[in-house]
């Protein structure tokens, strides 16, 4: 599965978003006008949309980088940001059960942002790492009150099936090394020692899945319809 495009909300400041990932992607913005901010991620579009509130959203989602790079990548992205340490003080993470390594840092509007090598994936690159070694967006988090009806409405909607694991009422990734949408229960504390709670927030994903591309929406606190 491969997430095309992926629309977010945010009330924080557009300026303050678009200077960091400006930096970050080593790109300008594809489109920034008062509401609405919207970026190049590799083969990924990433946008934000601005709306008034007293809370601030923030999400969890993943950039894909080269799987031999992920050294690399740890060094150049602590020269851009404070990296997210977990209880033991350690900033870099490796699943065994995917073969992959993973770092963690936040954006200026607290949304959680992951770096991950998927050992299993064929995207080794011998070039320098920098902002264009960022591949995709490859994960996105979704809140739900109940983790296996939404798993189950994500598999009749786009043929997508746990990765790697059962179905868990706490958390359960769904598609592939490729893409994945990580459905937790609502409240679950988003790994690595963050403090933030998994919540209810709307999500606008475009994905391609078996040759075939569906815009998918999340609404707040409801199944995905």
């Amino acid at each position: 599965m491969n997430i095309l495009d992926l629309e977010l909300i945010t009330n924080h400041s557009l300026q303050d978003l678009a200077n960091f990932y400006t930096k970050l992607l080593a790109k300008s913005p594809l489109e920034y006008i008062d509401q609405y901010l919207r970026l190049q991620v590799g083969t990924t579009q990433l946008s934000f949309k601005h709306q008034k509130s007293d809370r601030p959203a923030r999400y969890h989602f993943a950039i894909h980088i080269p799987e031999n790079q992920f050294t690399n990548a740890h060094a150049w992205m602590g020269q851009q940001v404070k990296l997210i340490i977990n209880n033991e003080g350690k900033d870099m993470f490796y699943s065994e059960s995917w073969d992959a390594d993973s770092l963690y840092f936040y954006d200026p509007a607290g949304n959680i942002l992951e770096l991950i090598a998927h050992h299993r994936l064929d995207n080794k690159s011998n070039k320098i790492f920098n902002a264009h070694s960022l591949l995709s967006v490859c994960e996105i988090g979704i809140a739900a009150d109940n983790v296996a009806q939404q798993v189950d409405a994500l598999k009749t909607q786009i043929d997508v099936n746990p990765y790697r694991t059962s179905v868990d009422p706490e958390f359960t990734p769904v598609g592939d090394a490729q893409g994945l949408f990580i459905v937790v229960k609502q409240g679950r504390t988003w790994f690595p020692n963050t403090g933030i709670p998994a919540e209810h927030l709307p999500v606008n994903v475009t994905v391609e899945q078996n040759g075939l591309t569906k815009r998918l929406t999340f609404p707040s606190g409801n199944v995905l319809i």
